[in-house]
């Protein structure tokens, strides 16, 4: 298995809602300004099992994916393909090859720079099917980040 390697360390550390507040921001400015064609929807299958969900998803080669803020430590599965990311604001950037395995902090809303087509997973435990109702048990909504909620994540 590849070991994750440090691209470069932040020096400045900002609060979560602050680094949130740039991520969602930066998110806006990119649909608004890129041209529509440079804009893609994200390909994911859903898989389920008693008391699991499976989230497999597919991003293309040289993509900048922005991900959503999760309520809990989240478990990252990566299959195919290599990425640099942007866990958080006490991580470092980070460069990962599949196949790898790690662990992201609650109230971490990643930044993926894909460096080849990239197969990804994420699993959640939950009975529940409706992937609306799943993201709302797994997903901390922009509503509830402008809000600051308070959840029984580990952050």
């Amino acid at each position: 298995m590849s070991e994750q390697k440090t691209v470069t360390d932040f020096k400045k550390r900002l609060p979560i809602s602050t680094i949130n507040t740039k991520i969602n921001k930066l998110a806006d400015d990119m649909k608004e300004n890129l041209p529509k064609e440079q804009i893609k929807d994200i390909q994911s299958r859903h898989h389920f099992g008693d008391g699991q969900y499976l989230r497999e998803t597919f991003l293309e080669k040289d993509t900048i994916t922005i991900g959503k803020m999760h309520r809990y430590k989240d478990i990252n599965v990566l299959l195919k393909g290599s990425v640099t990311i942007f866990n958080g604001e006490d991580c470092p950037l980070l460069f990962i090859e599949a196949p790898a395995i790690w662990t992201s902090k609650a109230g971490v809303q990643k930044i993926v720079y894909t460096h080849e087509d990239t197969l990804w997973l994420n699993p959640h435990p939950t009975d529940e099917t409706d992937i609306k109702l799943i993201e709302k048990q797994f997903i901390i909504s922009r509503e509830e980040q402008e809000k600051g909620i308070e959840w029984d994540g580990d952050i």
